[in-house]
């Protein structure tokens, strides 16, 4: 998810830290390798379920609205 799958392009590496950024702003415990280790937005659904104590369908919803317009 936070993974850089284009090292070479410039614009998805600015993108995907941009990403990182926010998605750190919304969930400060989400930390660089926290962040690493995602490749899907399933992963971190359940990273904030469990750090927030949300049930699942607030964590799928959060989540949902975060990346709403969202390239990964």
């Amino acid at each position: 998810m936070f993974v850089f799958t284009d090292a070479a392009n410039e614009e998805v590496i600015v993108r995907e830290r941009r990403y990182t950024t926010d998605a750190q702003a919304g969930w400060p415990f989400l930390t660089h390798f926290n962040a690493s280790a995602l490749n899907y937005a399933g992963q971190l659904v359940t990273m904030v379920k469990e750090r927030c104590s949300f049930l699942q369908t607030d964590a799928d919803a959060e989540i949902s609205d975060w990346t709403l317009g969202k390239v990964f």
